[in-house]
């Protein structure tokens, strides 16, 4: 009897690793709160820090990056957050959520006004595009000199904003693999893509 379900037990694991190889190779999750499940890893991004804000209005973030130096580097950052807000609808037509898209441009350029970048431009059309997200496209240029491309897309999600920021070099690869991250951040969120 126990020898039967050894061999149950050996046939079901294979079963699992044969249907569902992603279980045998996916990242941890470092993650899980609101019912999303981010890994260590999303593609070539590697998770590096959490941000938990004081005020649970702001949320949290989880930053990830790829590696190489600061010109090759591309960067992520993923917040969740309800400013105390209650039943924020689910995509991008809450008036709540384009509230939050505008003003995300409006931050950027405040820290242009700190010093912390020496310009910013908006771009007329987004190089990241999902019909799921507010997306907007800039570029910002760093006290060294160098200019990156970053993306933010907004959307509202399980009564919460959910703000990505994708930033790296001003190049055709670095839009290929912002557009890869978005598509799994998507699927971490639950949306088919």
């Amino acid at each position: 009897m126990i020898g039967n379900i050894k061999i149950k037990v050996k046939y079901f694991n294979l079963v699992l690793l044969l249907c569902f190889p992603l279980l045998a190779i996916a990242s941890p999750v470092i993650d899980n709160r609101n019912g999303y499940n981010f890994t260590k890893n999303i593609g070539p991004f590697k998770f590096y820090r959490k941000l938990d804000f004081k005020d649970p209005r702001l949320g949290y973030g989880l930053n990830y990056r790829t590696s190489g130096g600061i010109k090759q580097r591309s960067i992520v950052t993923i917040i969740i957050y309800d400013l105390g807000m209650k039943n924020i609808t689910a995509g991008i037509s809450d008036q709540r959520v384009i509230k939050q898209f505008e003003n995300a441009f409006r931050d950027i350029k405040t820290f242009v006004s700190r010093g912390n970048y020496k310009s910013v431009k908006r771009l007329d059309q987004s190089s990241v595009k999902n019909k799921d997200y507010l997306a907007l496209n800039m570029l910002i240029t760093i006290p060294r000199g160098l200019t990156l491309k970053s993306n933010i897309l907004m959307r509202g999600h399980n009564g919460k904003f959910i703000k990505i920021r994708i930033s790296g070099p001003n190049n055709a690869e670095s839009d290929k693999l912002a557009l890869t991250v978005l598509k799994q951040i998507s699927l971490i969120l639950g949306l088919k893509r």
